[in-house]
């Protein structure tokens, strides 16, 4: 998407909710193996408890490697997610996305930001930041 936007190959690959898929069976994988391990459920309830509500809670969260892994395929599934909206957005519309890609595989919601931004200036249109 970065270095071949306008290839075929690479067109067609991300016009396809394969990879998008792929990436969530193995984010559901980690979710999946994680729950088999002694002590998940003393894990999940912590996570649902305290885990989305302390900052303290995520950072001794990621003392567990189970909960790193899966995070790990959280985050590769949701920024393809959004990469892919940015590529095809930005291939509809004829807009420059390599430097969104970048900071949206690297940053996450910088990258989207950042192709709003590009997309409001390009298309000469304030009103398409407010817009997906």
């Amino acid at each position: 998407m970065i270095f071949q936007p306008h290839s075929d190959r690479t067109k067609a690959l991300m016009e396809s909710s394969i990879p998008v898929l792929l990436c969530a069976a193995l984010h559901l994988s980690m979710v999946s193996y994680g729950l088999t391990q002694p002590g998940s459920a003393e894990e999940f309830q912590f996570l649902a408890t305290q885990g989305f509500v302390k900052l303290s809670a995520m950072q001794e969260m990621r003392s567990s490697p189970v909960f790193v892994s899966e995070e790990w395929a959280h985050v590769l599934a949701w920024d393809l997610f959004v990469g892919r909206y940015v590529y095809l957005d930005g291939l509809a519309k004829k807009i420059p996305t390599p430097h969104s890609l970048f900071f949206t595989f690297l940053l996450g919601p910088l990258g989207l930001t950042m192709h709003l931004i590009t997309r409001a200036v390009v298309l000469k249109d304030a009103s398409s930041l407010t817009k997906l």
